[in-house]
């Protein structure tokens, strides 16, 4: 007879690059187990296990990753339906971004531009960038999403110094902030 479907599937404990999955043997049929199919998905990442037992360590996973996980039972007649489970790695910490720099400038406007931290940027959730008027004290901060890495800096003054700092966030902890000095143009005409 073909086995039943596991049951329970649930993340046993869950580390920064993988993940150890448990599940209850099938209700019905359970005898009819030869073995376990473990598949799992998310990103880039793509692969299934064989397990003989009720549990699997799935590893080489991303930090901070969302993975679509899927266990069927197989026996000598067939396979079960499929159990599923979406499961989330750990979140680590991430180093600071890079290669900040204007893009364009005038008298009340700055385009910032960064590279997303080298070292675990799957983390980062969200950059936080930063300003202040060195003379005029004038400061504000904006939140850019993960889906760019750059922002347009507007009602500025003109011909004042400012400080740009750019600061990307996650769950655990931000990293330091990189600081960029840089001057809006004059409103004169040239």
């Amino acid at each position: 007879m073909v086995p039943d479907v596991p049951t329970h599937l649930h993340v046993n404990y869950a580390e920064v690059d993988k993940v150890n999955l448990e599940w209850h043997a099938p209700v019905a049929n359970p005898e009819c187990v030869e073995w376990y199919q473990v598949c799992w998905k998310g990103g880039q990442i793509e692969s299934c296990n064989n397990a003989t037992d009720i549990q699997d360590l799935i590893s080489g996973l991303a930090p901070c990753g969302d993975y679509s996980a899927n266990v069927t039972a197989v026996g000598a007649a067939g396979k079960s339906a499929t159990s599923h489970l979406v499961v989330h790695t750990r979140n680590t910490a991430f180093n600071e971004i890079y290669i900040l720099e204007v893009k364009s400038s005038d008298s009340t406007t700055l385009e910032v531009e960064w590279k997303a931290p080298f070292k675990n940027s799957e983390c980062v959730q969200e950059y936080e960038v930063c300003w202040l008027g060195q003379e005029t004290g004038e400061k504000g901060c904006t939140i850019q999403t993960t889906a760019t890495t750059k922002a347009t800096i507007t009602g500025l003054i003109s011909c004042v110094n400012y400080t740009v700092n750019v600061t990307a966030k996650g769950v655990l902890k931000n990293s330091t902030a990189v600081s960029m000095p840089v001057m809006t143009n004059s409103t004169l005409i040239q």
